[in-house]
């Protein structure tokens, strides 16, 4: 700045009124909690998050899979579910034993014996013959396989046709496919020694009725 007579003047120093100093004190302290913030437990910067830090394990993990067996009706997923336009008619547990027969150094299915209950309830009826259905009610369900889907360390999953009921109602008749759940048990050991020798094993699953819906 220049004076009216041209000599030069130094200008005057300008003093923070209270307001600014209150400001900067403010700014300050903001940034010290940011920088705090920012650091690891040993005082370190810590970087910013992303996917890549978290541990392989974790960022390879799918969501869980659908369990066929955990649910009453089949996973649509696993290839087993009937067409579209069936419903759910009953949902039964199965107890029973799986009867092998071995034959030329490894056992094969030669029967199934096992009874039905109702879940969490009372018996319903039983399967010896491997594709026939009974129930107390004096039905008689006879199905065909249409297709298995094997799974790891169990029985595969299954899909029955009805082909034909005999006895019971309206309701009975309209059944028209059936669906195996994976089974804990049924398997047997990989050979045998003995020819015609006969093996049963137990087992537990459910069973999928469905009807036309």
């Amino acid at each position: 700045m220049r004076t009216p007579h041209g000599t030069a003047r130094r200008p005057r120093p300008v003093r923070p009124g209270p307001r600014l100093v209150l400001i900067a004190a403010v700014a300050s302290a903001v940034a010290a909690v940011g920088a705090t913030a920012a650091c690891g437990p040993g005082g370190g910067q810590k970087p910013a998050s992303s996917a890549m830090d978290r541990p392989q394990a974790l960022r390879d993990t799918a969501p869980p899979a659908v369990v066929p067996g955990d649910a009453p009706g089949s996973d649509p997923a696993s290839g087993v579910a009937p067409p579209a336009g069936n419903q759910i008619q009953d949902v039964l547990r199965a107890e029973g034993a799986l009867v092998y027969r071995c034959s030329a150094g490894k056992y094969t299915l030669a029967q199934t014996s096992m009874k039905l209950f109702v879940e969490n309830g009372g018996f319903a009826g039983t399967q010896s013959a491997l594709l026939s259905w009974r129930f107390k009610n004096g039905t008689q369900v006879d199905a065909a396989l249409v297709k298995q889907v094997p799974h790891r360390n169990t029985v595969s999953q299954a899909l029955f046709k009805v082909v034909a009921v005999h006895g019971g109602d309206a309701n009975d008749r309209a059944t028209t496919f059936i669906v195996r759940q994976p089974m804990s048990g049924g398997l047997p050991p990989a050979g045998c020694t003995t020819s015609g020798e006969r093996l049963a094993v137990p087992f537990t699953t459910r069973y999928v009725f469905y009807r036309s819906g």
